[in-house]
C-alpha cells in the first residue's frame, strides 16, 4: 500500500473536531505543511497531540468579515479541507445559527477557495444531517 498521499499547503477548518484532528494528523505525517483553524485556544489545547506541527489559527467565527480571507493570506492553500459544522442549535434563531454554522460557512469558504485560485476543496457535513435537533 502507498502511504504517501502528496504534498503542498493544507488548510484544516474545524480541526479540532474528531475528523478534522485525524486529517490534520493524515496530512502532517504525510509531509504536508498544515494550517489548522480552532475557535478557541481551549479547543487547540484539546486537540494539542493531533496539530502538533500544524500553524494554529484561532478563529471564532468564520462569518466574521476578514476571517477567512486572511487564512488565505499571504499564499492561498492547495487544498481546503473542511469539517466545521454546527451539530446543534436552540432557541429562536436556532435555524438561523444552523444554516450559518453549515451552509454560510461552507459558501463563504468555498468563494475564498475561488478568489485564491485554490485547486481543490473537500467538505464534510455535520452530525446534524442525520438527525434532527430541533
Amino acid at each position: 500500500m502507498n502511504d504517501h498521499v502528496g504534498s503542498g499547503n493544507a488548510l484544516v477548518v474545524g480541526a479540532t473536531g474528531l475528523i478534522g484532528s485525524a486529517i490534520v494528523r493524515r496530512l502532517l505525517d504525510t509531509g504536508w505543511s498544515v494550517t489548522a483553524t480552532a475557535r478557541s485556544p481551549k479547543a487547540a489545547d484539546w486537540a494539542a497531540d493531533a496539530l502538533d506541527g500544524a500553524r494554529v489559527e484561532i478563529v471564532p467565527d468564520l462569518l466574521e468579515p476578514g476571517a477567512v480571507d486572511a487564512l488565505f493570506e499571504p499564499t492561498p492553500p492547495d487544498v481546503l479541507v473542511s469539517t466545521a459544522g454546527l451539530m446543534s442549535a436552540r432557541g429562536v434563531d436556532a435555524a438561523k445559527a444552523i444554516v450559518d454554522g453549515n451552509l454560510t460557512t461552507t459558501t463563504v469558504l468555498l468563494d475564498a477557495c475561488v478568489r485564491g485560485d485554490v485547486g481543490r476543496a473537500i467538505v464534510f457535513g455535520s452530525g446534524f444531517e442525520y438527525r434532527s435537533v430541533f
